[in-house]
Order: structure tokens, then sequence, then C-alpha cells
């Protein structure tokens, strides 16, 4: 990536569904009121460190915006859309972001995750099969590419009410396992908090067994993957819906015979109706509607439950606890537990 862009040349799942979940640095970055920064990590490799590639420091320039300390932050895992900047920058604003000092810097930190594979975890109104966290026997050995994103107490109050925390659509837990690239080498150094879906992720009638996103790196991968285009073609497939979707969005009500090209125009379909009830308020088609139902019923019948909540994960939240973190989860006393200096 270049050393400063704007968050909003980064294309995002929202406009552009078979992007999911959008496109992100590979490096470390903070967004910055309304760009993206690259971050470089200089030498000792402690939380001082991390310079702005344009110029200076992080850690210098949190001080300068009056903005809290990186070791008074919240250290929260990115493994789908969280990682958009463009994502990002949109939900500071429309979840009414209050900064403690001067504007906005979100610092987000390249990771790695051992033990959980991310998943399709359900059908988006926006077009998308969705991003979850899956761990189970096949994901034992899995070390996936992740990003932490760095948040103060009010970016976290966002992220919580973005992800739907307070109505049930995710649990906030603690995961162990996770290791940041740049700052230490060592494995399992630290804690963070992770969204997890509390409905059950899907499963594919063709294999029998839940669905790896590819554009999630990952080692020792063992579930079947897909980009997700190629996954939401595989899923009508196996669910033997192609004909009812094509008769909805392609109008022809003969079956097609090219799954993924479909998978695309149901994509394009979905994400317009969405756009047309948030711009206007007024309900989606019927048909739309009707459409989004029946895959929401099939893909039901083709779930499992969630592992992930006797293995890998050390506790869960309450909305309440999630929402005020105790200082063990702010990263300095993760670092510091873990004899990383933080200066």
């Amino acid at each position: 990536m270049s050393e400063r862009s704007a968050a909003s040349s980064w294309i995002a799942a929202r406009t552009h569904p078979g992007s999911y979940p959008g496109e992100h640095p590979e490096s470390a970055f903070a967004l910055v009121d309304t760009d993206v920064v690259a971050l470089a990590w200089a030498n000792p490799p402690d939380l001082a460190g991390i310079g702005l590639a344009a110029s200076g420091s992080l850690a210098g320039l949190l001080a300068e915006r009056g903005l809290p300390a990186l070791a008074d932050r919240v250290p929260v895992l990115a493994y789908g859309g969280n990682r958009n900047p463009a994502t990002l920058e949109l939900k500071l604003r429309h979840y009414h972001y209050s900064s403690p000092g001067c504007g906005i810097v979100l610092p987000v930190l390249r990771a790695r995750l051992r033990g959980f594979d991310v998943v399709a975890g359900g059908l988006s109104s926006q077009g998308y099969l969705f991003a979850d966290l899956h761990g189970d026997e096949s994901t034992r050995d899995v070390e996936l590419d992740v990003h932490v994103l760095l948040l103060d107490d009010d970016q976290l109050r966002v992220m919580h009410e973005s992800e739907g925390t307070a109505t049930g659509q995710y649990d906030v837990v603690v995961l162990g396992g996770t290791s940041l690239v740049g700052p230490t080498a060592a494995e399992g150094a630290l804690a963070v908090l992770a969204y997890v879906g509390t409905a059950p992720v899907v499963v594919s009638p063709l294999t029998g067994t839940p669905l790896a996103l590819s554009t999630v790196r990952a080692r020792g991968r063992r579930l079947p993957e897909f980009d997700c285009v190629g996954m939401l073609a595989h899923v009508l497939e196996g669910m033997d819906v192609l004909a009812e979707v094509d008769a909805v969005v392609a109008g022809t009500g003969a079956a097609p015979t090219d799954a993924r090209e479909l998978a695309a125009e149901l994509m394009r379909y979905l994400n317009g109706q969405w756009w047309y009830r948030k711009h206007t308020g007024d309900r989606r088609l019927r048909a739309c509607e009707r459409l989004e139902e029946l895959l929401v019923e099939r893909l039901r019948r083709n779930a499992t439950g969630k592992p992930h909540r006797l293995a890998g994960v050390e506790r869960v939240l309450s909305p309440e606890a999630a929402l005020r973190p105790d200082p063990t989860l702010r990263l300095g006393h993760a670092l510091r537990a873990h004899g990383v200096p933080l200066s």
C-alpha cells in the first residue's frame, strides 16, 4: 500500500458485495481521520517503535492529539469486513463516535490466530455470505492471518453497536492464541476480544462441512475454501435452489447452467434492494423478501452448532462487561504479562 491513501478508496462489501470482506491493507495501518496511513515497526520492537510510514511515530501522534495511548487501548480481532478502512470510517461516522481528543486515530496491527478458521456464517441482506469464526477438531492446527484493532473506549462502543452485540447477533468473547506480527514473536502473547455469531454456521450440503473464506489467508486449513462468489454458488447448487433464484433475479424460469454467474447476479440483486430500502425507507420488493426468506431457511437446515463455546474461548462476556472491559484486557497489561517492553 502507499504511505497514505483515502479510506474511501478501499472497496467495501456494502457497495461491492462480490468483494466481501472488502479490500484491506496487508500491512499494519492506522485510520487517521479519513485517511489510511501505513505503519512500520522500528527497533527495538516495542510499542514506542511503531512509526508512521509518512513521518513520526504513532505514539507521538496519539499524544499530540490528546488520544489514549496504545497501552490503554483494547485489542479486538478483525477477520472479516472490519479490516476494510472504508467500513471502519463509515462505522465511526454512522454510530456517532465521540473522540476523547482531537479527531480519529484507530491503529490496526497485523496478527496471527491459531485454532480457528473463518467460515460462512449466514446470508447478509447486502448480498454475501458473511464471515464467522469456527473452531473444532478440523481447525486445531489452522493459523490465520488476521488484524487486531486497537480501540479507545468510544471506538469499542461503536464496534459493539455495529455488530449487534446488545441484540444478541454476536457474542463478545476473549480469545487466546493470538500473536501480533511485529512487536513480538511469542505465540499466544495476546488475549483479544472477538465477535462470534450466536447462530450456527453454514454447512455445505455437498461436503458436510463449514466453508472457509479463501480471502482470509491460512496455513494448515482443512476445510474446503472458496472466494465470496464461489462460496455462494456452491451453496446455491448444494441447496438445489438455482431455478428459484434464477426465476427472481433473471426472470427466465429456466435452470441456469452457470452457478457462479447466477450467484454474482443474486449478490447484485439483494444489494440493490438493500440500498433501495436504506435510501427510501420503503420495504423491498416482496419477491426479494420471499427469496431471502427461502434462502435463509434452507441455510438453517444445513447448519452446525458452536463448538467454539467448548474450546479455544477463554470466556464469553456479558454486553455490559464487553462495553467496559476490565484492565487485564487492555493492550498494555497483556504485553507486560509476557515481558514485552512498552517503551
